[in-house]
């Protein structure tokens, strides 16, 4: 099920990741937390390199 973030449907994927990029996100974001920046979660930060990604075409 899609769900609303701002002004666009999120939509649920899978992706596989090695394990030590997985770790890295994850303490990435983890850092991110505590500092009270974004992005907090794994999932938040492959959005915003995928965005990234869209916007050097």
């Amino acid at each position: 099920m899609a769900r609303p973030r701002g002004d666009e449907e999120l939509v649920r994927t899978a992706i596989t990741l090695p394990k030590s990029m997985y770790l890295a996100l994850e303490e990435e974001a983890r850092k991110n937390k505590l500092a009270g920046k974004d992005p907090k979660s794994v999932s938040a930060l492959i959005r915003e390199a995928v965005a990234l990604r869209e916007g050097s075409k």
